[in-house]
């Protein structure tokens, strides 16, 4: 969430960060890959992987990063926003749920 104080001052929570799920992902499949080749192939594909992974994580940081500072810069003193990621499907009702109570959802 990020909001901007009637003085202009911004504050930023961030509630929930994303696990490492791509880094044990590229592990996994790479390990895999590597099986035929014998242990010391594992170790090098399964670490390989981890390591794209992890590359793929901070990209999706980075992308997350920038939306919080084109959100922050067009937010009005007084108001308030929330940052998410939310699959397609849940996006309708979300947007239902905010024009309720008077809020919009803007898609990137």
């Amino acid at each position: 969430m990020i909001s901007r104080s009637v003085t202009g001052e911004l504050s930023r929570i961030e509630l929930i960060k994303r696990g490492h799920a791509a880094s044990a992902a590229g592990a996994l499949i790479g390990g895999v890959a590597a099986l035929s080749f014998g242990p010391l192939a594992v170790l090098i594909g399964a670490t390989g992987g981890a390591l794209i992974g992890y590359s793929a994580e901070l990209l999706h940081e980075d992308d997350a990063a920038n939306v919080a500072k084109t959100t922050s810069r067009a937010l009005d003193p007084g108001k308030a926003a929330v940052v998410a990621e939310i699959d397609e499907h849940g996006s309708t009702e979300l947007a239902a749920r905010m024009e309720r109570v008077g809020g919009s959802v803007l898609r990137k």
